[in-house]
């Protein structure tokens, strides 16, 4: 798995992806029990929408690649941090 890349859908700019942020981070939340899922929902919505692989259909295979990666990863942090048994458990996780 690609862990930091530099891609560019059409008409965009840059995305930095680094997958080795922890889930507080790729949504810029402070690191807690208490997340706001409607924030949360939020900034997934805006990181999708930067990421989601459709935008980049005519780009090269490395670039589809690391776009599923990252949408993945947003979509994976996004399930972890909303939900009230699995968020408290990352978050255990995080600081072992």
């Amino acid at each position: 798995m690609t862990t930091t890349a530099n891609v560019r859908a059409a008409g965009s700019a840059h995305i930095r992806i680094d997958m080795q942020q922890n889930y507080f981070e790729l949504f810029h939340l402070p690191v807690s029990f208490d997340v706001d899922t409607d924030d949360l929902a939020n900034r997934h919505r805006a990181i999708i929408a930067r990421v989601h692989p459709d935008h980049f259909a005519n780009k090269s295979a490395m670039a589809r690649r690391v776009a599923l990666q990252w949408a993945t990863f947003a979509n994976v942090a996004f399930v972890t941090l909303k939900s009230p048994t699995t968020c408290p458990q990352y978050l255990l996780n995080l600081h072992a």
